[in-house]
């Protein structure tokens, strides 16, 4: 029998968990997906070993800008992840007034392009895939250049 000490979850939640990761090829956040559709809140609490949570607590007592800098860290996270535009605007507020100055700097940056910012939250496309053939082009020509004819970059580049 598997020992499960101090662990935040129950034994079969752990084991439902698992499973899903070893037999399919998802990340952890799939996986927090997955189990919060079927009713299980993953709080990214829990995924700190306990080790790691006493770290974050005594930065949290110690250090006061750490625990606001966390929790908007955090409510952004939630944010981008519920793709709730109305939440933006009031952590925007939040980050300008009680934040960090690097987050204060960051939620002013926000505010200059709302729109684009709205948009890439809400949108489901991303040009991703796009930026991704770029970076590798620019590697191979980077990688190639002054190396080798153009009849060689058309070779590497012909199998896309």
């Amino acid at each position: 029998m598997i020992e499960f000490k101090g662990s935040h979850f129950e034994r079969d939640v752990i084991l439902w968990g698992v499973r899903w990761y070893v037999a399919y090829p998802i990340s952890y956040r799939q996986l927090e997906e997955m189990m919060e559709e079927r009713g299980v809140e993953v709080d990214q609490r829990g995924l700190l070993t306990n080790n790691q949570a006493a770290k974050v607590d005594a930065l949290k007592s110690e250090w006061r800008e750490f625990a606001t800098m966390r929790a908007l860290a955090m409510r952004f996270r939630r944010f981008l992840r519920s793709k709730n535009v109305a939440e933006l605007g009031v952590w925007m507020t939040d980050a300008h007034q009680s934040g960090p100055y690097p987050l204060q700097r960051f939620a002013r940056t926000l505010r200059r392009d709302i729109d684009a910012v709205r948009s890439a939250v809400t949108d489901s496309w991303s040009n991703g895939q796009t930026e991704g053939q770029i970076n590798r082009l620019k590697t191979l020509k980077r990688a190639m250049y002054g190396r080798a004819g153009p009849e060689l970059l058309r070779a590497r580049m012909l199998p896309l």
